[in-house]
């Protein structure tokens, strides 16, 4: 899902002409890359644990 949203919005920033679009797009597409690590940062700090010992697990 999230793959299609950054392809798709790279399709944008370079198929628009105006400078003003172009910059949203960029603004939005490191927006949405922050808020993605962010949540994949999210998940993997959610531990398994077993027996005292941590597993990162993916």
């Amino acid at each position: 899902m999230y793959l299609q949203c950054f392809t798709s919005t790279i399709r944008k920033i370079i198929n628009y002409d105006s400078y003003a679009k172009k910059a949203y797009y960029c603004v939005y597409f490191v927006i949405n890359l922050i808020f993605y690590k962010g949540l994949i940062m999210f998940w993997l700090l959610q531990v398994k644990r077993k027996d005292g010992i941590a597993y990162f697990t993916l």
